[in-house]
């Protein structure tokens, strides 16, 4: 299960959430599942119930968010063991 982590929305844009769904169809299409933690679950499509099995919404701030225990205990709950992180923010101390 790779876990993608990624920001949409007015303000940031949808360019990460764009290249997050880039990436996911191409390793579903390969049979590797994918999931996604973080943006707003109104940004969700109807092909995105086919593409992430599982779609987490968050509050946190996004350097918060990828060093919360909700999300190491989201990613242990999916099995995940792979993450994706896409955000123009993100610190140095994850990359």
């Amino acid at each position: 299960m790779i876990l993608f982590t990624t920001c949409a929305g007015p303000e940031i844009g949808f360019g990460h959430l764009a290249r997050s769904r880039a990436l996911a169809t191409a390793l579903l299409e390969q049979g590797v599942p994918c999931s996604i933690f973080g943006p707003d679950e109104k940004y969700k499509t109807d092909f995105d119930h086919k593409l992430f099995s599982f779609w987490h919404t968050t509050t946190e701030k996004y350097g918060e968010m990828i060093t919360s225990d909700h999300f190491f205990e989201f990613a242990s709950r999916i099995g995940s063991r792979t993450l994706v992180i896409d955000h123009p923010r993100v610190g140095e101390h994850h990359q």
